[in-house]
């Protein structure tokens, strides 16, 4: 975009914003709602003519955000130029229900189902819900809309039920059933065969043991034999 198609731009979009500010004593909400509707349509017709690297990087619109903000410090912003652009996208020439601010449109123009943006439209007016009573709306039912599906994976073997030998007078100590051999083969090379092991609680984890005489487990090798 050249700098004499720039000044187009903006003499346009100044123009749209300073009728919105003779006639919106009069007309209120309605002559914002046009205004940035007329504004997003300028936008539009900018982008169309916009060069592929100009859309792809944005810097268009960032061209125009800056030499507007250069007459005027607040409201057009990148962000709030996508939002007038968006607005024009969706609503076109349509009738638009004015007793929605456009604080709601900006809100309703970021949802891109068709059918939930009209219907939160209606529960909006309807409810006489204010700009926050929208956005957390439209927030829960975003979440819900993208909360993955959680699919467990399903264990894969044989499910073993462990039977309570005994609990030990010593506090949070079960000595529990496996239901499978353990064969030990000690530094003293004796063979000791077992199938019971002690559970030990402590500081809120399980920790396993072999037996409840540790001493000679911590110099053992052990086989599972099933």
């Amino acid at each position: 975009m050249n700098r004499s198609e720039l000044n187009k731009v903006i003499t346009k979009i100044l123009k749209a914003y300073e009728e919105m500010r003779l006639q919106s004593t009069l007309n209120g909400n309605s002559e914002v709602l046009e205004t940035n509707r007329e504004i997003g349509r300028i936008l539009q017709t900018v982008e169309r003519k916009a060069t592929e690297p100009e859309r792809s990087t944005g810097s268009w619109m960032r061209s125009i955000s800056e030499e507007l903000q250069k007459h005027l410090k607040r409201g057009f912003s990148e962000r709030n130029l996508f939002y007038a652009r968006k607005f024009y996208e969706i609503y076109g020439n349509s009738k638009i229900d004015v007793r929605l601010s456009w604080s709601h449109y900006r809100i309703l123009s970021s949802i891109t189902d068709a059918n939930l943006r009209e219907k939160l439209m209606k529960e909006a007016i309807e409810g006489n819900w204010n700009r926050d009573d929208l956005s957390y709306r439209v927030r829960d039912i975003g979440e819900l809309r993208k909360a993955p599906t959680l699919r467990w994976r399903r264990p894969e073997g044989v499910l073993w039920n462990y039977k309570i030998k005994d609990i030990s007078k010593e506090k949070g100590t079960l000595l529990v059933d496996l239901g499978f051999i353990v064969i030990t083969n000690c530094r003293s090379r004796v063979l000791i065969n077992t199938r019971l092991a002690t559970f030990y609680k402590s500081k809120n984890k399980m920790e396993f043991g072999i037996c409840p005489n540790q001493n000679w487990i911590r110099n053992s090798t052990f086989t599972l034999v099933k």
